[in-house]
């Protein structure tokens, strides 16, 4: 019987970041539809935001400059919410 005592404990958080953005496939500019740290979050959310089906879009890592320069475009505008 294990207890909390001895159960292997996971390594500490390397500090890595990941950033992942949502694109509808077979957009030829790859145009972003949701940014988020998780690439299932980032499907969701643009299924979600947009009422179309998961297996419409593409998630694609980007970088945290990328993620960032569409968290102040979208700050601008009524979609802020997106990071929510």
């Amino acid at each position: 019987m294990s207890t909390i005592s001895n159960m292997p404990s996971l390594p500490p958080d390397p500090g890595l970041e990941y950033f992942f953005e949502a694109c509808r496939k077979g957009d030829s500019e790859a145009k972003a539809v949701t940014v988020k740290q998780s690439a299932v979050r980032a499907l969701a959310d643009a299924s979600e935001v947009t009422g179309l089906p998961r297996d419409n879009f593409e998630v694609w890592e980007i970088t945290k400059k990328e993620f960032e320069a569409f968290r102040l475009s979208l700050g601008r505008s009524s979609n802020a919410s997106l990071f929510k």
